[in-house]
């Protein structure tokens, strides 16, 4: 259900108590003006167009992170991130913001995706697929994590346009993943779906309450660096294969592609120990199990891994050295001319404490990245845009490259999760 700040809520606030049960609802806590708690991470979220309500504004939030971004046919940058909430829990939403000047200047928030109560959206990406459609990409989960979630999609009717029309949320599989497709020579478009694991857990507004057992599952055959098919451009996916990571090395994978020229798939993905890879010999229906990656360290945490259009493999990871481990510091772009057996080029993009970048290169050549900067301090999400041979040059040198711009800030000050709860509540009160 697409709808803008003013528009009613047909979809979960009008509904009549046997339609919510009907629907996966529960009642909240008596009280007046108790609303009915989602629980069910099946069910579509709300979907906010411009002008969104003004708690998704960045004055009313107090954390982000994770964001990605992707660029139209047409040059229109969109960037989305994980927000809402003082951290990582069940009251986060997915933001998506809009350039049209090569990220210059960037747009209040133009989209939101969002469940009140313990579902939540989880870790948004953004791509451009090969048919030119822009598409907003999240999970959806029960708690922190139910052992399930669930990879939900939506496009945008007109990517040039800041104001387009979006379709309706789509369910295609259990997991998710915050990372670009892949697409084999074969046209197949291969997904990097994530699955946190088996811990699941509520997050902290259960107050201790343990998972309830209907909405907790098992799904161990999803706990690695899974790929899912589409042969259909993207309506349906289903279970390909995956790398397997030793249970001692699993956490999140978020892991990317990149295909060498023997034709190998190069899987680089995120385990305990820092970055892990794979390789298939077979476009991704064997997988070689997940192994420290040679010649390339950092910490456990996302990285970026892309062939650009030049046939140069850009990896964008933290630690300005590319074969020393590194703490979640110096984000650093290096660029591999020998299809990544080395690695002579890199560019600082900030030395300060970042994570979790993702880029898209427009068709001029020049690269835009974005990652997060201090998600409860500064809560920022950090524009870059430059060119290989800035990377080549290890600092910049072509008209146009710019670092370190701010795209977004949560600006509202962080609040400790008592006085958080006083505000929520205050808030949701408002008229």
């Amino acid at each position: 259900m697409v709808r803008s700040a003013t528009s009613p809520n047909p979809f979960m606030k009008h509904l009549g108590t046997s339609a919510a049960l009907l629907l996966g609802l529960t009642l909240a806590p008596s009280g007046f003006g108790a609303a009915p708690e989602r629980k069910d991470s099946l069910l579509p979220p709300d979907v906010y167009t411009a002008p969104v309500p003004d708690r998704y504004l960045d004055e009313n939030r107090m954390f982000l992170c994770g964001p990605g971004i992707t660029i139209s046919r047409g040059g229109r940058l969109w960037a989305t991130f994980k927000t809402g909430d003082i951290g990582e829990d069940e009251d986060n939403c997915t933001v998506v913001i809009t350039s049209g000047d090569r990220g210059e200047t960037w747009s209040k928030p133009v989209l939101v995706v969002d469940i009140d109560g313990p579902v939540r959206t989880n870790d948004p990406g953004i791509w451009t697929d090969p048919n030119g459609k822009v598409t907003l990409m999240w999970g959806q989960v029960y708690g922190f994590w139910d052992g399930r979630g669930g990879y939900w999609t939506m496009t945008a009717e007109d990517g040039d346009d800041e104001h387009t029309r979006w379709s309706k949320p789509v369910r295609l599989s259990d997991g998710y993943t915050k990372n670009k497709p892949f697409i084999t020579r074969d046209g197949t478009w291969l997904y990097l779906i994530e699955h946190f694991g088996p811990k699941t857990r509520r997050g902290r507004f259960a107050g201790g309450k343990p998972m309830e057992p209907e909405l907790t599952f098992s799904l161990p055959e999803l706990h690695h660096a899974n790929v899912f098919a589409s042969r259909d451009q993207g309506r349906t996916l289903r279970f390909l294969s995956h790398a397997r990571i030793p249970a001692t090395d699993q956490t999140f994978q978020e892991h990317m592609l990149v295909e060498k020229k023997d034709g190998t798939l190069w899987l680089l993905g995120r385990a305990k120990y820092g970055i892990g890879e794979a390789f298939s010999r077979d476009q991704g229906r064997t997988w070689t199990d997940l192994a420290p990656a040679r010649g390339i360290q950092g910490p456990s945490s996302r990285t970026f891994f892309r062939r650009l259009a030049s046939g140069n493999i850009l990896l964008v990871k933290n630690g300005y050295d590319v074969d020393r481990p590194s703490p979640r510091t110096h984000m650093t772009a290096f660029l591999s001319e020998d299809d990544g057996a080395t690695w002579p080029h890199r560019l600082l993009l900030d030395a300060r404490a970042t994570s979790y970048p993702d880029a898209v290169q427009d068709g001029a050549g020049t690269i835009c990245l974005v990652h997060d900067f201090e998600r409860t301090g500064a809560k920022e999400v950090v524009f870059h845009r430059f060119t290989e041979a800035d990377i080549k040059a290890g600092k910049i040198v072509a008209d146009g490259s710019v670092l370190g711009r701010i795209a977004n800030q949560a600006k509202h000050r962080t609040l400790n999760a008592k006085d958080y709860d006083r505000w929520k509540a205050e808030r949701d009160t408002r008229p």
